[in-house]
Parts: C-alpha cells; structure tokens; sequence
C-alpha cells in the first residue's frame, strides 16, 4: 500500500548550439532528396532496461524456456514469433509477451508465467480460470447498519427482516461469518494493514486502521440482529404496517413481500416433508 510520488521531471527543450543563418540571396533549387528520417523510422528501439543482480543468466534460462515454448505451442496450436535474434533478456520476455496474447480465448483468462522453484530451475506454466458463472452473494452488513441507526429511514425495519431471512434461512453468508469467504478477504485487508505499517505514512496507517476498525465495529453490532429470530417473525406485520411513500418504499416493500412468499413456501415443503415421514410410521 505504498504511494508513489505524481511529481514528473520536466526537462528543458533543446536549444540550438549556434545562431541560425540568415536567408539566401537566391531560392534554393528544388530537388529530389531522400527523407532524411527514413533511417531513423527503420532502426528498432529496446526498452530500457536494467539488469537486476537476481537475474538468472542465460545458459540456465533460455534452453529451458525455448524447450518449454515449443511444447506449449504444440499444446495450444499457436504459432510463436521467433525471438533467437533478439538479445537476453528480451527475447524471454518479448516471447512471454506474443503468447500471452495469442492463448487468451473468450470466456477463459490464461496467465502464462516464468517462475523459479526453490531448487533454482526455471519452470513455464500457465494458470487457467474458468468463468462458471458462479457469484458470491453476501448480506451488506453497513447499509443495513446505516438504515437502522440514521433517523428518517422507513424501510430499515423491513430491509432487517429480509436479512435476517437470508441469513438463517437461505444461509447467505457476511463478513463477520468466521467460516465465510467475505470473512477470509477480510482477514487478508487487515493482515496487509497491519505488514506495511512500517512502510507507510503514520496518517495513511491510521486512516486505514481506523476505517477498517469501524467496518468490523458495524459487523459484531449488526451480527446480534441477524442471530435474532423475532426479526424475522415481525415480517408479515411490518409488511402489513407499512405504507409507501415513494418509489423506494414501494420496491423495499415488494421485496420484503417477496421474501415472505418464499419463506411461506419453503415452511410447507418441510411440514409436507414432516407429516411424510411421519404417516411412515404409522
């Protein structure tokens, strides 16, 4: 979490080394010249770059990684560019760059990397991720929180029983779930806050300590609210108390209402379920 300072160096603009001439008495004839950048425009530029002394040399890295891409591209069915005329490092990574492009697909993200094990060999491999179509649902604990505490909000009421539907009924999961997700990304926020601390700024470490203090201070508060059952039992009176007023009451209503029907239904099917089984018994 370090910041990088935006102050660009500015250089001065070039300044002639002598006075220019003054004009010609005559006009100089015309004539076809060669265009004097057409040089320049052809030459090939590197980036700059500057060796680092961990840098693996390149006996150790180019037969590995030359083999590697041959079998990759047999794997993928890629032409890769051929980089035997570029200088090391470069053609290593002007080569991890041409494949990195040419194996993204729609619908898959393919990383390819050049990685060092702890026996210093070098190894090429490729991460794939799969789109499954799958999302993480989670109850937004501070919303709720915000509605519940700040005067003027008449959906509050109704928005604390659906969330307490989603949690002790529909198992949705929040951050303060020690077994959740949402709480494992949580833990990384806090444990990166806490291991920089020496490498930041002293108000930077207190703003960030002190908005993620008052998100878990908002988490163990609205945790009691959702563990309460009687939330959840209030819902049909709320929803029958209550009038609205705007476009946004109309839709907390509806989905409150919502949520009613679908913990109605799921309470038939486990007395259906219930008595079933029972009548077995018989």
């Amino acid at each position: 979490m370090q910041t990088l300072s935006a102050t660009l160096a500015f250089r001065k603009r070039p300044r002639p080394l002598t006075r220019c001439k003054g004009s010609q008495d005559e006009q100089t004839p015309a004539g076809a010249e060669r265009f004097v950048a057409d040089g320049f425009l052809k030459h090939r530029f590197f980036p700059v770059y500057e060796t680092s002394a961990e840098l693996p040399t390149q006996e150790k890295v180019e037969p590995v990684y030359l083999k590697a891409v041959r079998n990759l591209t047999a794997y993928y069915k890629i032409n890769a560019i051929d980089v035997r005329g570029y200088p090391y490092p470069y053609n290593i990574l002007l080569s991890n760059w041409d494949i990195s492009r040419q194996i993204k697909t729609k619908g898959r993200y393919r990383e390819i990397r050049i990685e060092e094990t702890e026996d210093r060999n070098i190894n090429l491999s490729i991460t794939e991720s799969l789109n499954t179509g799958s999302t993480l649902f989670f109850i937004p604990l501070i919303p709720v929180f915000k509605a519940l505490h700040l005067g003027g909000n008449r959906c509050a009421p109704l928005l604390l029983s659906v969330c307490v539907y989603l949690y002790r009924k529909a198992g949705v999961c929040h951050f303060k779930e020690d077994e959740s997700y949402i709480a494992y990304l949580y833990e990384i926020m806090d444990n990166w806050i806490e291991d920089d601390r020496e490498s930041m700024d002293e108000a930077d470490y207190k703003e960030q300590r002190a908005i993620l203090d008052e998100v878990f201070f908002i988490g163990d508060e609205i945790k009691a609210f959702l563990n309460n059952e009687k939330e959840l039992e209030q819902l049909q009176s709320r929803i029958q108390q209550f009038e609205p007023l705007s476009p946004f009451d109309r839709d907390c209503l509806r989905l409150a209402k919502e949520t009613l029907a679908l913990w109605m239904i799921a309470f038939s099917l486990v007395w259906y379920s219930y008595s079933s089984r029972k009548d077995l018994y018989k």
